[in-house]
């Protein structure tokens, strides 16, 4: 059954967005390429002025990951852990570049 993660956070203090959505994309293709991820969102400014928005945190911006499966996230998380690994480096760096993060993690519902 497949599962999704949503990261939403604020850019670090200097670090304009496309900076960041380049450094996100880097790091999903690493991930993609390992199998670790099937895809990742681009990344998203949020609107908070609207009623469409009813959380009362203020993170400006988000972006999605989808996995295979709870097996794959498993997986993924461990080489984003690891820090002297390549991909674990490239998540270090996306951590640098952004505070104030939340991660929401779901799994998808069976039909009927």
């Amino acid at each position: 059954m497949s599962t999704s993660m949503l990261t939403t956070m604020d850019l670090a203090e200097g670090v304009t967005a496309a900076c960041f959505a380049e450094a996100l994309d880097e790091c999903a293709t690493a991930l993609q390429r390992a199998g670790l991820l099937q895809e990742c969102s681009a990344l998203s400014q949020r609107y908070t002025n609207t009623l469409l928005d009813t959380d009362e945190r203020q993170q400006g911006y988000m972006f999605v990951m989808r996995f295979q499966d709870r097996a794959q996230a498993d997986r993924a998380i461990r080489a984003l852990a690891n820090p002297d690994g390549a991909v674990g480096a490239l998540h270090l760096a996306l951590q640098r570049m952004s505070c104030n993060q939340i991660f929401s993690y779901w799994e998808e519902c069976e039909d009927g």
